[in-house]
């Protein structure tokens, strides 16, 4: 039988095997897909897959992804994230409530680096939105909030509301499809932001529960 000594350094070994797995592996994954992107090796697969979607759309899926892509904006984002705030701090969450906004702003900065580091212009097709003017690489809508409800899957799963965790993620996936869908971004723009999310979240969760560990 282990000891509670030998036991709580195995519990540590372990945690810190998955925070390594969940920040190096999916950063791998953005490294290959930003170098495929800088190369233009995989902008014809991009042009394709665009393409095949704009074939699909229909105008009831246009309206729900309309409601879908508006919902990853930054104004959508912000009706999701200060009513979050607001009530994080009245629960006198504080660390919860600093935690959630320091990921999304440096998410947010994160976001802005890569874009202007990569440069990569939006995919020329003709769409029904108006098509944004700032790099296309990585998706702001997909980063921004795949952060957002990924940091309220992960809050809502540990409270004790796994389904609706589970719905925050499908519903920041479906974000990042809905770029595709309206042909604003290419799916290596969106998979690079899903990427990019996991390692940010894992670092903020990391900090999160070590300031937590030292306040009891």
């Amino acid at each position: 039988m282990q000891s509670p000594q030998t036991a709580n350094r195995t519990d540590i070994s372990t945690a810190r095997w998955k925070i390594i797995f969940f920040i190096t592996l999916p950063l791998l994954f953005f490294v290959c897909i930003f170098s495929l992107v800088r190369n233009h090796s995989i902008q014809k697969w991009d042009e394709k897959i665009i393409s095949s979607i704009q074939n699909y759309r229909t105008p009831f899926l246009d309206r729900t992804f309309q409601i879908i892509t508006d919902s990853g904006s930054g104004l959508g984002r912000s009706l999701v994230l200060v009513p979050m705030l607001i009530y994080l701090w009245r629960r006198n969450l504080r660390l919860e409530a600093w935690t959630l906004a320091g990921a999304a702003l440096f998410g947010q900065l994160i976001t802005w680096s890569v874009k202007y580091i990569a440069n990569r212009p939006r995919p020329d097709v003709i769409t029904d939105l108006d098509m944004p003017t700032d790099p296309s690489f990585p998706s702001g809508h997909a980063l921004g909030s795949a952060i957002l409800y990924g940091w309220l899957a992960v809050w809502m799963g540990q409270h004790g509301y796994p389904k609706s965790g589970a719905l925050m993620i499908i519903w920041a996936l479906l974000i990042a499809f809905s770029r595709v869908y309206f042909g604003v971004h290419y799916l290596s723009d969106v998979l690079a932001s899903l990427s990019l999310s996991i390692p940010w979240l894992t670092i903020v969760f990391s900090l999160y529960y070590r300031q937590k560990r030292s306040q009891q």
